[in-house]
């Protein structure tokens, strides 16, 4: 239905352009464009909302456990394998992606995942142990690691350079519509039904994904010159700027730069040019301190989080869980924006110095609550830092390393890098979702919190430092940063 209308809409606009003038039918050719590479970014985009669901099933799932709404029994580290599992399969299978997205196209290999992805939803929701809920667990989680390297690379290649920050943002913005989906029903109906509620995101995703296209990239990958031009041109349109970008691209095909190369060869240039390996590991770093910050854990730990911020006694944990969801959306709505019209290295340090006094208000909230019963000190100022951490790491932390990985990332080597990156930051993730539980338990919240504050402190100097500025620059534009020329 959605295809339709999109569909019917761009017609109408095509038919009218005949009675228009010159100026008149460039903007429209460039509004026809933004339209089209919105509309093959949506299945990829709907996939995204499966690893927010993924990642936020296990804050409803184990708080119903264990008001006895399951008839399982778990303990403390069953309950830490259960939110942790899927990760754990997602970092593995995210090399696979890599491999897959070289191997059969950017476009096939986002329709392949879908089938772990439907029977893994499928699985939770017929199991009646918690061995089959594992079983579940992972095959969502190979659902959504073998697509994770794939979505920033395609988007990456398939948009504008105007348009490419604020679809990369909207990345975050639908994992993070996924998780408020999932706490949301969640919250109001079973387990059950929230895990076949879940299974629409990978079927979903995979219809839309058959109507998108391959990326001219991977075309000129696999010598199909015609083909990547002509979806070059349907893609990006017709103007002297799409014109002189393609003549780029064809000179750099022609040179033999998008060449495949054997998988020796691919490591010796990552290991040997400062262009390639650069970019790779300023991005990995930026993505592992963004795990060690703690929002994945907060989304794993949602209640438990709460309480431990807030203490056991505090009524409205799923109420703030929710408020914390819906706060994650808009910012992440507004980081799209935000992507499109700032500068990186801004929201960097705005979003880093934010996320740094809110944990440090945190912190310093739980050590006093130890010593005084004053409201004020003990649930309304953690309450707001909570609520603010939220808002600013959804801000720097959780859109900017997809963003930069779809615009970083060497061309040559795309596949492998991105299968590294998701390797190394989904391992970063299930460290921290794993040991999330026992650092809560032997530091207590107010040292963990100072661990979270030190990550975003590394990332953000980081950044600072090594992070090359790519608003509004083309991919080659961007590679050539790192490179002596």
């Amino acid at each position: 239905m959605l295809f339709g209308i999109l569909w019917s809409y761009i017609k109408i606009i095509w038919e009218k352009r005949s009675s228009r003038s010159s100026s008149e039918l460039n903007a429209d050719r460039k509004w026809d464009t933004t339209i089209y590479q919105i509309f093959i970014s949506l299945g990829p985009l709907i996939f995204c909302f499966s690893v927010g669901a993924m990642m936020g099933f296990s804050g409803i799932f184990l708080p119903q456990l264990e008001a006895g709404k399951g008839q399982m029994k778990t303990n403390g580290d069953v309950q830490s394998w259960i939110a942790s599992s899927a990760v754990l399969s997602m970092t593995f299978f995210s090399l696979f992606g890599g491999f897959l997205m070289e191997e059969v196209g950017r476009r096939s290999a986002h329709i392949i995942p879908a089938i772990p992805g439907i029977a893994g939803w499928l699985t939770i929701y017929f199991a009646r142990n918690i061995s089959t809920i594992l079983i579940g667990r992972i095959l969502t989680g190979i659902s959504c690691g073998l697509f994770a390297p794939i979505t920033s690379a395609y988007i990456g290649e398939i948009t504008s350079p105007s348009l490419r920050p604020f679809i990369l943002g909207c990345i975050t913005l639908s994992v993070t519509s996924g998780t408020l989906l999932c706490h949301l029903v969640g919250t109001f109906y079973s387990w059950r039904t929230t895990a076949i509620f879940c299974a629409i995101f990978p079927t979903i995703g995979g219809i839309l994904t058959f109507f998108s296209e391959e990326t001219p990239t991977w075309l000129f990958r696999k010598d199909r010159i015609e083909d990547a031009c002509a979806a070059f041109s349907r893609i990006r349109g017709q103007s002297e700027e799409t014109e002189k970008e393609l003549e780029v691209m064809l000179e750099k095909h022609k040179n033999g730069g998008f060449r495949s190369k054997p998988l020796a060869e691919i490591t010796q240039d990552l290991i040997a040019k400062p262009e390639l390996f650069k970019p790779l590991l300023v991005v990995v770093l930026y993505f592992v301190s963004a795990q060690f910050a703690g929002i994945n854990v907060v989304t794993f730990y949602a209640i438990d989080v709460v309480k431990l911020s807030l203490g056991a006694k505090f009524e409205k944990s799923h109420v703030t869980m929710l408020g914390m969801d819906f706060i994650r959306v808009v910012t992440s709505v507004i980081a799209c924006i935000l992507l499109k019209n700032l500068k990186r290295r801004h929201l960097v340090v705005g979003g880093g110095v934010g996320c740094m006094g809110c944990l440090l208000t945190l912190s310093f909230s739980n050590f006093l609550s130890r010593v005084t019963e004053n409201t004020l000190l003990s649930v309304y100022a953690p309450l707001t830092a909570l609520l603010a951490y939220v808002f600013f790491i959804s801000i720097s932390l959780v859109p900017l390393p997809w963003c930069l990985a779809g615009e970083l990332l060497p061309q040559e080597l795309k596949g492998l890098a991105s299968s590294l990156l998701c390797f190394f930051s989904f391992t970063a993730f299930f460290i921290a979702v794993k040991c999330a539980p026992f650092l809560f338990e032997f530091l207590g919240a107010g040292l963990t919190y100072l661990v979270f504050c030190g990550s975003v402190l590394f990332g953000t100097t980081l950044c600072w430092f090594f992070l090359p500025e790519t608003k509004n620059k083309t991919l080659e534009e961007i590679s050539d940063t790192y490179s002596e020329r």
